[in-house]
C-alpha cells in the first residue's frame, strides 16, 4: 500500500500594517514644517537685503555722468566790464571847464585790470580825457589814495570798493606794483599825445 505524500500549504504571508498617523503627529509634523519654511526664508530675506544694497550702491559709484568728466569740465570766464559811461559826467565845453556832477552809483567803474596786465592803445582808444582821467586815477584810488580834485574825490568815494587811507601827498608810491606804473604813465602818455586831459592833475 502506497503512502500519499501530504504536502503542507506554506504559512500565510503577513503584510506589516503601518500604523495610521494619529491627528496629534500630524499637526506637530505641519509645525515643522512651517517653522522650517519660514526660516528659511526669513534667512533668505536677510541675505538679499544685505547684498542688493551694496552691489547697487557699487553700480551707483562708478556711473559718472558725461557732464562730470574731467575732460568736459569747463572753469567759467569771468570778464571785467569795461567802463562805459551811460552818461554820468557832462561833456567838457569852454563854458564849464572842470565842472563835473558825476552821477557813479549808475556807472560803477572797474579797472582793477589794470593791476594785471599791461594797457594798449586798443584799451584806451575812443575814450574821452574824463574817463581816461578816471581810469588812469582808479590805480591810485584801488590802494587807498584820496585826490585833491573834488571832482574825482566825489567819483571815487561813490564807488563800492573805494576806501581812502592816504592823503594825495602822503600817498606812498611803492605801494604801486611795476605794472601798474608802466600803465599810469602809458595813460598819461597817452592823454598828452592825443589831448584828452579832463582835470588839470
Amino acid at each position: 500500500m502506497t503512502q500519499a505524500t501530504v504536502v503542507s500549504a506554506p504559512p500565510p504571508q503577513t503584510v506589516p500594517v503601518k500604523s495610521q498617523p494619529t491627528p496629534q503627529s500630524n499637526s506637530q509634523n505641519n509645525i515643522l514644517i512651517g517653522s522650517l519654511i519660514s526660516g528659511g526664508l526669513i534667512g533668505a530675506s536677510v541675505i538679499i537685503s544685505q547684498v542688493l544694497p551694496k552691489s547697487s550702491q557699487s553700480t551707483a559709484d562708478k556711473t559718472v555722468l558725461p557732464s562730470q568728466t574731467p575732460s568736459t569740465v569747463t572753469s567759467p570766464v569771468i570778464e571785467t566790464p569795461k567802463f562805459i559811461p551811460t552818461t554820468p559826467f557832462p561833456t567838457q565845453s569852454t563854458s564849464s571847464v572842470n565842472i563835473i556832477s558825476p552821477d557813479a552809483t549808475t556807472a560803477v567803474s572797474t579797472y582793477f585790470w589794470l593791476s594785471q596786465r599791461l594797457v594798449t592803445d586798443t584799451d584806451l582808444d575812443g575814450k574821452d580825457g574824463l574817463e581816461l582821467d578816471i581810469m588812469r586815477n582808479s590805480i591810485f584810488a584801488s590802494h587807498g589814495r584820496r585826490f585833491d580834485t573834488p571832482e574825482l574825490q566825489d567819483y571815487f568815494n561813490k564807488q563800492p570798493w573805494y576806501h581812502p587811507i592816504y592823503s594825495p601827498k602822503a600817498f606812498p608810491l611803492k605801494l604801486l606794483s611795476k605794472l601798474e606804473q608802466q600803465n599810469v604813465e602809458y595813460i598819461s602818455k597817452y592823454q598828452d599825445r592825443y589831448g584828452l586831459r579832463y582835470f588839470n592833475k
